[in-house]
């Protein structure tokens, strides 16, 4: 599987990165995510993620991590060889968990 992140100043990929441990393995929506945080970007646009054989819905890990990124508006594109739907990200992930400040 696949994943791409738009941001406003450049694009990131990522991919799934297993490991014979489940725990220790990582999703292409976090190495993307991961990724662009690193390089300092913060404004989000837009995020699509590949997987050849059927729609690769966001794990809920994945979808929290991005939820403390993105401000849920934006454009979420799920892809397969098959399929392709378009979502805003609050449509995948409505209620995600914040610490009160």
């Amino acid at each position: 599987m696949g994943c791409v992140l738009k941001t406003e100043k450049g694009i990131f990929k990522g991919a799934n990165i297993e490991n014979s441990s489940f725990g220790l393995s990582i999703c292409a929506e976090r190495v993307a995510l991961f990724s662009a945080v690193l390089s300092g970007e913060r404004g989000f646009l837009a995020m699509a993620v590949y997987s050849p054989e059927e729609i690769p819905f966001p794990c809920g890990a994945c979808l929290q991590a991005l939820s403390e990124f993105f401000k849920g508006n934006e454009t979420v594109v799920l892809a397969s060889e098959k399929e392709q739907r378009v979502f805003e990200f609050t449509e995948l992930f409505p209620y995600p968990f914040k610490l009160k400040k």
